[in-house]
């Protein structure tokens, strides 16, 4: 193997782990929140904002660091990151003290977010930033399924989540030393301009979209029993494993089915299929309706995301667009479960169809067409496909 092909290797090897670690976390709330409700009787809404206060971090501190990471070494950060990550891990382990766990869980977001931001920028600077962020995205999704899968083997406990979210890190820190430089600032033109532009239109575009897939999703084990009575808990904890099942199947086939039907069309029906999956969960009498749409949606989540970060990512060259992207898709993750419990309590399931399906509407004809004029820009560029600027060659 080439050194120019080891090297290649190596930076999309780091940013894979480096990204699936950043989001192990957020990933991690659903059973997060059980296990404070549950094991130290925690109140629902405490552990609701607990969880969304570490997520409000790791957004923050994501488009806090862009300015560093799209010009400077993204080695520091991310290892800073694994560090804060690791050491509130081992304190929650070691202490063992409920009214710690709040103050860790802030701290968790803290870190999650400087991984994250260092490897969102990395990606850009990848061989192929397109296939970068679709291997990340199913990396991600074995993960996330392998850490449902854990967690109940290794003793369901805070501690069992708290070792999950420490374990891995030792890879990130062996491996962040390959993250891809930043790459050279690119030529000052119109086109880095409009790239620019188009960057944050995404960025707010998916952040809002975000809030429709996490707010139905926070909230479906709630529809699900006022639906279909006690039965609807088990079977939301079942359907979410599927759904994270079908949403590696869904990042999994996305490169194939991209190279057919091209990115903008494929975009367009995963999003249409996850808007319409998430307004009949929302509306659906019947279990195996909405058992079938839980999971449909599932997949369209794991097309959507490669997708979409894909976009970003080939966006820019210094990875400014993909850190901008990432952030607010994370406050959109954040904000989710806050705003549709909000119109849940005002409005009821009547008012959150509404409101979701045209907020979903809106910002997904957003996103599709900044995924057309980026393809058309990149084609009156005149650029390759793999890998895809809208900026001027430096």
């Amino acid at each position: 193997m080439s050194e120019s092909r080891t090297t290649n290797t190596r930076g999309l090897s780091s940013v894979v782990i480096a990204w699936a670690y950043a989001l192990l976390p957020a990933n991690l709330i659903p059973t997060i929140i059980a296990r404070l409700v549950n094991d130290y009787s925690f109140d629902l809404t405490t552990a609701g904002f607990l969880a969304t206060g570490m997520t409000l971090i790791n957004s923050a501190t994501v488009l806090l660091v862009r300015p560093w990471v799209r010009r400077h070494s993204r080695t520091p950060v991310a290892l800073a990151g694994v560090a804060v990550l690791m050491l509130v891990s081992v304190a929650g382990i070691m202490l063992g003290q409920p009214g710690f766990y709040g103050a860790l869980l802030l701290i968790a977001g803290l870190g999650s977010g400087l991984i994250l931001g260092a490897a969102s920028a990395s990606i850009s600077a990848t061989e192929n930033p397109d296939r970068s962020a679709n291997v990340a995205m199913i990396f991600n999704r074995l993960v996330v399924a392998a850490a449902y899968f854990l967690v109940p083997l290794i003793g369901g406990t805070m501690n069992s989540v708290l070792l999950i979210m420490c374990i891995p890190g030792i890879f990130v820190l062996f491996t962040a030393r390959w993250l891809p430089a930043a790459a050279e600032a690119p030529a000052t033109d119109v086109s880095a301009g409009r790239a620019g532009k188009l960057a944050w239109i995404l960025a707010v575009a998916f952040g809002a979209w975000s809030i429709t897939d996490d707010g139905i999703i926070g909230l479906s084990e709630l529809i699900a029993v006022m639906r279909f009575g006690e039965a609807g808990s088990p079977l939301v904890m079942n359907l979410l494993a599927l759904a994270t099942l079908a949403g590696l199947a869904g990042a999994v086939v996305t490169p194939v089915a991209e190279k057919k039907a091209g990115r903008v069309p494929l975009l367009a029906v995963a999003l249409g299929i996850s808007l319409v999956s998430k307004v009949i969960m929302v509306v659906a009498g019947d279990t195996a309706l909405f058992s079938v749409v839980f999971v449909a949606w599932g997949f369209a989540f794991g097309m959507t995301l490669p997708l979409v970060f894909g976009l970003a990512a080939i966006l820019t060259r210094d990875g400014s667009a993909s850190v901008a992207v990432n952030g607010v898709y994370i406050l959109g993750v954040a904000l989710g479960p806050l705003v549709a419990t909000q119109i849940f309590d005002l409005g009821g399931d009547g008012a959150l169809t509404v409101v979701m399906a045209v907020l979903g509407a809106v910002t997904a004809a957003a996103i599709v067409v900044i995924a057309l004029r980026v393809g058309r820009e990149v084609a009156a560029a005149g650029e390759t496909p793999s890998p895809n600027r809208l900026e001027a060659p430096a």
